[in-house]
């Protein structure tokens, strides 16, 4: 007698594919996604003696964070990274609910969302968490522009030759974009899940 090989039924599938997505974007809401930082070039008196250890160097940071602006300079439209650092929260809020109340959705026993809701959720949550990954890569550098940045990514003299610009992308950014592709696996699960119930119909 052929023995039957265990499978993983692909609605709990899905269900851990969405419990992924959620740890996710939890790290990335509470993460920083992109950071600016300037160092001058030294500024010592000419000639004479000086302190070796006050060397004049002055350096700037900045980090864009869901709902939050931080740093030691103001961005070159303050509104405006503002603004942009709340749609990046509010994306990321959003995306985190969809997963939610998918993943619930996919809890044995529940079934309290309609089949076609249930195959909604998931991609609208993919495509909030490729906004906030779009707003960060986009919108937010453009804040800095007046500061030498011309990217999310930018190591490079500053424009008058005074100094080293550094911005790069960070652990937060990193998590909603893995986040937005792992949900393509949930996608791809709870579309064949759902042509397996709808065949139990038949």
């Amino acid at each position: 007698m052929a023995r039957r090989r265990a499978t993983v039924p692909r609605s709990t599938g899905t269900l851990l594919v969405c419990l992924l997505a959620i740890g996710m974007l939890a790290v990335s809401l509470l993460s920083t996604h992109w950071t600016y930082d300037y160092t001058s070039g030294r500024k010592t008196p000419d000639g004479g003696l000086h302190d070796p250890d006050n060397t004049g160097i002055e350096r700037e940071h900045v980090e864009f964070s869901p709902f939050r602006v931080e740093g030691d300079v103001e961005p070159t439209n303050p509104a405006a990274a503002k603004q942009y650092a709340d749609l990046l929260g509010y994306a990321l809020v959003g995306a985190l609910a969809l997963f939610a109340l998918a993943a619930l959705a996919e809890v044995p026993g529940l079934g309290f969302l309609p089949r076609w809701s249930r195959l909604t959720l998931i991609p609208l949550g993919s495509l909030a968490a490729a906004a906030a990954a779009a707003i960060v890569w986009f919108l937010i550098p453009a804040t800095m522009e007046g500061h030498g940045v011309d990217g999310p990514f930018a190591a490079h003299l500053r424009g008058d030759g005074d100094g080293y610009i550094r911005t790069s992308l960070q652990a937060g950014w990193i998590a909603v974009t893995a986040a937005s592709g792992v949900s393509l696996g949930a996608i791809l699960l709870r579309y064949q899940a759902g042509s397996d119930e709808a065949e139990q119909f038949l």
